[in-house]
């Protein structure tokens, strides 16, 4: 009984954060985020489709805990003595999850969002030089040899104290003819993200749709 009663709770509290990662989703969207992999920025994205992203996390989270309430009464090839050993660590586990969902939920309705410090911080840190890669590629490159290239470019900006978006089409087509006005755009942190217009992408068109179908999950449980 206990158990089942615990379950309950975990699923509102699941659900209270997911109304504040939705909440915060709505409020900062547009603002943009450098990705990370392994400690280190990656392709920007928008900070909406971060938050999001836990917000479909949760869901599933959820789902599990209703499996779990399923299976509480079912114990399998076992005896209910074998299970008196797992109490103080299972209380201490309902205990931490709980409070851990309760501070998290009220962290993301009070944090604010410096946009123009975490927005700078996309600037000169590469995050977008896979655009001029998959650029080359559709010029025709492979993957590998535009990789190499744009290595080279990367290169290049550090021994002259240079960002990759500074750089002039007369210095990009140094290293490659195909490079048009077009390349100079797609190194902008906003053009980035737009590209990524997929289903689930992070472009702000792909984001609102996130958002719309997240609000219908909410209001129909």
């Amino acid at each position: 009984m206990y158990l089942k009663e615990e379950v309950l709770k975990v699923q509102d509290l699941l659900k209270d954060l997911q109304k504040s990662l939705l909440s915060s989703a709505r409020k900062h969207l547009g603002i943009i985020i450098p990705g990370y992999t392994h400690l280190q920025h990656t392709q920007p994205l928008l900070f909406s489709h971060h938050l999001m992203a836990y917000f479909y996390m949760s869901e599933r989270d959820k789902g599990r805990m209703q499996d779990l309430y399923k299976r509480i009464d079912v114990l399998p090839l076992a005896y209910n003595h074998d299970m008196q050993e797992d109490k103080e660590p299972l209380f201490d586990t309902v205990s931490i999850l709980e409070t851990s969902l309760f501070l998290m939920s009220k962290m993301k309705e009070t944090m604010q969002v410096n946009k123009e410090k975490i927005e700078k911080s996309t600037k000169g840190d590469f995050s977008t030089a896979t655009e001029l890669a998959d650029y080359l590629v559709k010029k025709g490159l492979s993957f590998r040899e535009a990789h190499k290239l744009v290595g080279g470019m990367v290169i290049y900006c550090l021994e002259n104290k240079k960002n990759l978006e500074d750089l002039t089409l007369l210095e990009m087509k140094f290293f490659h003819n195909n490079f048009t006005e077009k390349a100079l755009e797609i190194l902008k942190p906003q053009s980035a993200v737009e590209t990524k217009d997929s289903f689930g992408g992070t472009s702000l068109k792909r984001v609102k749709e996130s958002i719309v179908k997240a609000k219908q999950i909410l209001k129909e449980k």
